[in-house]
């Protein structure tokens, strides 16, 4: 293209214009998605906590052989103290959430504290899921 071309946008030498792509949070922040989408969450995230609940008194071979030690033992030994012994075989992350339910929440069952923290879990990795989703299939309303 010479200097005299005006090229696709008009003026000599100016490149030409893309057009801004819609992203999903620009329609949310709009607010053409919005009450669909918090209704829409709210009734999986309250289906989800419906099929757990039968299930929140169960004590599972798991529970029972490990995870309730640990729970016991974190406390026992100094909350954060207790990293420095090898109790678990389990991954640190998991066992920072069991010394953060055992600390915040001193008063609580071990069973229900146990399960909360793998509740938990499941709604951030389904959270995360539906953004990857998103980012990947933007325009997608399925």
């Amino acid at each position: 293209m010479s200097a005299a071309d005006p090229g696709p946008s008009g003026g000599p030498g100016e490149r030409p214009s893309i057009p801004a792509r819609s992203m999903p949070s620009d329609r949310i922040a709009g607010g053409a998605w919005r009450h669909r989408d918090i209704g829409l969450a709210l009734a999986v995230v309250v289906a989800a906590l419906a099929v757990r609940y039968p299930f929140l008194p169960y004590e599972s071979n798991d529970y029972l052989n490990s995870i309730s030690f640990w729970y016991d033992f974190i406390p026992a030994n100094g909350f954060f103290h207790s990293w420095q012994y090898g109790f678990s075989d389990y991954n640190p992350p998991y066992l920072y959430l069991l010394t953060a339910a055992a600390y915040f929440l001193p008063s609580a069952p071990a069973l229900s504290a146990v399960k909360g923290v793998s509740i938990l879990g499941d709604f951030v990795v389904a959270f995360y899921s539906y953004r990857c989703v998103r980012l990947r299939y933007p325009e997608s309303r399925t």
